[in-house]
């Protein structure tokens, strides 16, 4: 009777201990996923990213956005997207640097030369499997668009596909480390 009740004992202390360490490890996912950004590209410089939770960006503001249909399928086949549920897109956000803003005035050529509010950003030529498009444009950035960079020469950005709209902004982030 006393072996039994030990036995007892242990089961119910060992289902306690498994129970919260369940319950732990999915409180630990919900406030990762939340509050954590991991970068694993080498786009950015950083390896960890707080979101901020505000879409208040501004020039050099790096961010977390969705990607759109066009880039969805590129970032697919390159390859680089993961599927995630967090976009409608069904890929996992991307991170990067807001660089020019509404009303700025862009001008990027055949070449990739891209140059903003008559400044020129140097040439980006990430080592695509596939031939990769060259966005072109010469005016005003359109209202509710931006433009997102990184400073890797090898990551794919605005360079390639062209502005993003404000309304694929999930937050602004900050790098931890």
């Amino acid at each position: 009777m006393i072996a039994q009740r030990i036995r007892d004992l242990v089961m119910t202390k060992s289902f306690l201990f498994l129970t919260g360490a369940v319950v732990l490890l999915i409180t630990a996912h919900v406030i990762m996923s939340h509050y954590i950004v991991i970068n694993k590209s080498s786009s950015l410089p950083g390896h960890v990213y707080l979101i901020n939770h505000s879409r208040d960006y501004k020039l050099n503001s790096i961010i977390l956005f969705c990607p759109d249909e066009k880039l969805t399928r590129l970032e697919e086949a390159l390859n680089n997207s993961v599927k995630s549920s967090r976009c409608p897109t069904g890929v996992n956000p991307l991170l990067k640097t807001v660089s020019a803003l509404p009303y700025d005035y862009i001008q990027a050529d055949a070449e990739n030369n891209l140059i903003i509010n008559n400044q020129v950003i140097r040439n980006s030529k990430p080592g695509a499997k596939i031939p990769l498009p060259k966005w072109r444009f010469e005016g005003l950035l359109p209202k509710d668009n931006l433009l997102v960079l990184t400073s890797n020469p090898d990551s794919l950005d605005s360079r390639y596909y062209g502005p993003i709209s404000t309304d694929q902004i999930i937050s602004t982030v900050t790098e931890l480390f």
